[in-house]
């Protein structure tokens, strides 16, 4: 708009500036606005960083059974993951549902025993890494 009742910022501080005056800094003049990473999701939280080559674990329909719900399932995983800390991503797919992203605070090493434990609790063919 860019008129003096508000453009960009639209009086966000009260102050009517325009946006030729203020342009997209917030205020800061100059252009001397704090820099960030540059990544957002658009609610004002930084946007999850990539992955970094994840390990995949799909969850049966028959081992969802033996669990009482979907977050029972996930405790049990994070339990067995938090053994073996390290620095790679696992996404678990639970039936019918969006992948879930574990937390960088459940963050693995992918060991041989990890792997064999994930093994004997999905099966061979669910669990990718």
């Amino acid at each position: 708009r860019g008129d003096s009742n508000g453009g960009y910022n639209g009086g966000y501080n009260g102050n009517g500036y325009s946006s030729q005056q203020n342009g997209y800094n917030g205020g800061y003049q100059n252009g001397n606005a704090p820099q960030g990473n540059g990544n957002s999701n658009g609610n004002g939280k930084p946007a999850a960083q990539p992955l970094n080559d994840p390990v995949k674990l799909r969850v049966p329909e028959s081992v969802m059974a033996r669990h009482s719900d979907a977050k029972a399932m996930l405790y049990h995983l994070t339990d067995m993951m938090s053994l073996f800390p390290g620095s790679r991503d696992v996404l678990v797919y639970l039936p019918g549902q969006k992948p879930v992203r574990c937390s960088q605070s459940s963050r693995i090493d992918f060991t041989d025993e990890l792997r064999a434990r994930l093994v004997k609790l999905l099966g061979e063919e669910n669990v990718k890494g």
